[in-house]
């Protein structure tokens, strides 16, 4: 079983450099490309222009005109400018977003759209409504969300980048002020502070067994980064690592504040967060309660079939991060059911298929998690490599089975070794073993 992990996790590594090895290839016509297509757009801002000149002093900066029929003379209609030729260092959910502007002579923006992103597409249905408020808006108007501007429900990150791209690009061509002086503004401090909240609920939780604070963690977890935020660790976050496609620091306090607390507390503890903090995971606790009270009975596969079946999402990690990384967007990979779900932007077989998965779960625990979530894939192999675990003392052992038949996961082998790729640390061995020679603990030399 060792050797099993040991070559998924080397696959994982060369997806993973294959990845980073494509998204830094440079393109030699890259800036070639860049120049024909913002000619193009230019004139999609001003159909009616006849010609175009580079602003005095900008090499990145259009100016239209258009020739009065009359008089020969030559009319200027505005200006159109390319954020990402001023700020592509503000980043949204994945990577920085390229945005065309068109302002009239009054510097009033006057059109507005994407260019290219690579934001998740199931976050962005509303994007035509909320880049409309930026319309008539005065290069001296605030750009803050929340005061002027309304941001996409749950896409804060991408809503915040748009709008810094912005504001940063009217700043660097037009403004006095310093740019950066408002981008400072807007970090957002409090979402770091309910996320260690969260997570220290869940690690207490489980190391004082105390099912109160696992509940409250998951909860938590479910309003805040389920219905309020719809921000959970995806395939999608990891395939943006991999293409270094990440937002910028100020914009992604909950994005780089999800991602160092599931990396701590995997090398530490092991599996806390699909085991106590996972939005879906709260569902999937809800789902169980009611089947138990509803006394539906449980269906469990084979032991064969269902070690057999546990490699899927080992596949779907490595097929979809490989798929991703080939055609160089973490788009094409958006599939996970919490993202379909917490968005509620799924499509009829997208709803069709977490109404498979949510009736499912009423009779076979967890079923998403222990066979095709890919997230649950990458958090088993490194978790791996925690500084605790669970180990069993073999001497005090009566092998009575206990904590095999009360492990929600079958996470315990024929041997009482608990496997921590698919143990997601409820701690239920740990309370019930009438022995109590289960225990938390640190035993480098005991193989696992």
């Amino acid at each position: 079983m060792r050797t099993k992990y040991k070559k998924l996790s080397f696959l994982l590594i060369i997806v993973t450099s294959v990845g980073f090895f494509l998204s830094s290839s440079k393109n030699p016509l890259q800036n070639l490309e860049k120049n024909i297509s913002e000619c193009a757009e230019c004139k999609n801002i001003f159909p009616e222009a006849d010609t175009f000149s580079l602003k005095q002093n900008f090499d990145s900066v259009y100016e239209a005109y258009k020739k009065d029929s009359k008089t020969n003379k030559k009319i200027f209609l505005g200006f159109i400018f390319f954020t990402a030729d001023f700020s592509s260092h503000i980043r949204g959910y994945g990577g920085p977003i390229n945005i065309a502007v068109g302002l009239n002579p009054n510097k009033e923006i006057t059109k507005i759209y994407i260019l290219r992103h690579h934001e998740t597409s199931s976050y962005l249905t509303k994007i035509s409504f909320f880049l409309k408020q930026f319309e008539k808006k005065k290069i001296t108007d605030s750009f803050i969300l929340g005061k002027d501007i309304d941001a996409i429900t749950q896409a804060t990150i991408t809503s915040q980048a748009i709008t810094q791209s912005i504001k940063y690009s009217l700043e660097k061509i037009f403004g006095a002020q310093d740019p950066r002086s408002f981008i400072t503004k807007n970090i957002i401090y409090h979402e770091l502070i309910i996320l260690i909240i969260i997570f220290i609920l869940a690690c207490s939780g489980f190391l004082f067994l105390n099912p109160f604070l696992k509940w409250l963690s998951l909860c938590v977890s479910l309003i805040y980064l389920g219905i309020l935020k719809a921000h959970m660790f995806s395939i999608i976050q990891i395939s943006n690592i991999g293409l270094l496609k990440f937002p910028s620091l100020d914009n992604g306090v909950l994005w780089f504040g999800l991602l160092a607390l599931i990396f701590l507390t995997l090398i530490s503890l092991g599996n806390i967060y699909c085991g106590s903090v996972c939005p879906f995971a709260a569902i999937q606790e809800i789902i169980r309660k009611i089947s138990q009270k509803l006394n539906i009975p449980s269906i469990k596969l084979a032991k064969n079939v269902d070690q057999k079946a546990r490699n899927i999402k080992y596949g779907i990690l490595l097929g979809g991060l490989f798929l991703s990384f080939i055609v160089q967007n973490s788009d094409i990979i958006n599939f996970e059911i919490f993202i379909l779900l917490f968005t509620a932007r799924a499509s009829f077989l997208g709803w069709l298929f977490v109404a498979f998965i949510f009736f499912i779960s009423f009779f076979n625990y967890r079923f998403w998690c222990k066979y095709l979530c890919p997230i649950g894939a990458f958090n088993g192999l490194l978790s791996r490599l925690s500084l605790f675990k669970i180990r069993a003392n073999k001497k005090s052992c009566t092998a009575c089975g206990i904590c095999q038949n009360i492990c929600p996961t079958q996470a315990i082998d024929k041997d009482f070794t608990i496997n921590p790729s698919e143990c997601i640390l409820c701690g239920e061995c740990l309370k019930n073993c009438p022995q109590q020679c289960l225990t938390l603990s640190i035993k480098k030399n005991e193989k696992s």
